[in-house]
């Protein structure tokens, strides 16, 4: 994360990160909102960065231990502050999930997942603050009602896909972002597709990121030394939820499946001739930070096939 913010500040003179955060602050997040090209690259960095600490910051005071899910959360919100989150959005979401606890008389710490995980409804209150005009505080509001439906939807929704979906509490704020969205349809409100795609910046991102992927397996080779040949056991699980690889196979091997994972991902975009951008560089750390939670080689390459193969007969079909 610091590195991040040093490298975003090379990027950027400081007047162009602060107007580019600026613009990011005050810009409705909807998929796909490149913040890359709304902000610059060195202020989205930055603002990923902030996002990543945050988070960091209420683990620490939760006293939540170094695993599995936790470098899940954090990678996967750096990540989506690349192309939807910024450093305000996300924190009505995470009061509204504090809210819940309080009512449930239950610490904080009990729903600290459900919290950052539940982040990625933030694009909602950007959307309602400045797409739909109706201000900071309204949207502000939505998010925390949005916050305090995660946690026990979340608990129900496990049971519908039986932890075969790695992202479950995404997968609950999809339910809740479909429910808003059909109150604000109700009122005669409704949010048009979004693509603010990136283009042209390859040649800056790939030699950021490919170089942080490659440091993470020689990182983990060091940490795990005479056990790095234990790598293997983690090809051997099946992924599904709870799989934490950080108790199960050690922290070093777990850094080098995180960058194993996560080049398999720049290798899909370099032979699909693919763009680096605030988008697919979101889902490369997303990638990352579920390989410390279940993702590994041999459970993501067939899905990569398929999408892959699929995406060639459309290519074809559409001609």
């Amino acid at each position: 994360m610091i590195s991040f913010i040093v490298i975003g500040m090379f990027l950027q003179a400081p007047n162009e990160i602060l107007q580019g955060l600026v613009d990011i602050f005050t810009k409705p997040g909807l998929l796909i909102t490149d913040y890359m090209v709304v902000g610059g690259v060195g202020a989205t960095l930055i603002n990923g960065a902030l996002i990543g600490l945050v988070g960091c910051v209420i683990l620490k005071i939760n006293e939540i231990p170094f695993n599995g899910p936790t470098i899940a959360a954090i990678f996967t919100m750096i990540g989506f502050g690349l192309f939807g989150k910024n450093l305000w959005s996300i924190m009505p979401v995470m009061f509204g999930v504090w809210i819940y606890s309080r009512l449930k008389g239950k610490p904080f710490r009990t729903y600290i997942y459900p919290a950052l995980f539940g982040t990625a409804l933030a694009p909602m209150v950007t959307q309602v603050a400045f797409e739909f005009d109706w201000g900071v505080v309204i949207g502000v509001i939505v998010g925390v009602l949005s916050g305090m439906l995660i946690p026990p939807l979340s608990n129900h929704l496990l049971t519908v896909h039986e932890g075969y979906n790695l992202y479950n509490v995404g997968f609950t704020a999809g339910f809740v972002g479909l429910l808003f969205i059909n109150i604000f349809r109700n009122y005669g409100l409704d949010s048009e597709i979004v693509e603010i795609w990136g283009t042209g910046l390859n040649p800056v991102l790939r030699w950021i990121f490919i170089p942080m992927f490659l440091s993470m397996i020689v990182l983990g080779i060091i940490l795990s030394k005479e056990k790095v040949k234990e790598y293997y056991k983690i090809l051997k699980y099946p992924g599904t939820l709870i799989t934490d690889f950080v108790i199960l196979c050690g922290f070093g091997n777990t850094l080098i499946n995180m960058g194993v994972v996560s080049l398999i991902g720049c290798l899909y975009i370099e032979l699909t001739g693919g763009q680096y951008n605030g988008a697919t560089v979101g889902g490369l750390l997303t990638m990352a930070g579920f390989a410390a939670f279940g993702k590994h080689p041999k459970n993501v390459i067939p899905l990569m096939l398929v999408c892959g193969w699929a995406l060639i007969v459309d290519y074809y079909l559409f001609l």
